[in-house]
């Protein structure tokens, strides 16, 4: 996991690939308990409820964990253009796939 800064705002993001979903979605499960994975026009996706309503991650689109003040966490799908404008990296975070992604045993 890389982390990344907008301004002063850290925050921690993945990018939600077709190779990484899997891994994403596991990530983001563990941080806001109530989103889900599903299809939209035969593509995965990752439906994140928020306050304002569901909010949709797309294949190559970031998930962003920002921490609240109240120490809440909250998980966000924002696409990559605005991503790139908005967000610089700031380390270079090892992501443990191992955690996230467990084989079935048949």
């Amino acid at each position: 996991m890389t982390k990344y800064k907008k301004n002063s705002l850290i925050v921690n993001a993945f990018q939600f690939t077709e190779t990484d979903k899997i891994k994403v979605y596991r990530w983001a499960k563990e941080i806001q308990y109530n989103i889900e994975p599903s299809y939209r026009n035969g593509k995965p996706v990752i439906i994140v409820p928020t306050p304002e309503g569901e909010m949709i991650c797309g294949i190559d689109d970031w998930l962003i964990e920002e921490s609240l003040p109240d120490g809440q966490k909250k998980i966000y799908p924002l696409n990559p253009e605005i991503f790139d404008k908005t967000f610089k990296p700031i380390n270079s975070g090892v992501f443990d796939s191992n955690k996230y992604f467990k084989p079935i045993n048949n």
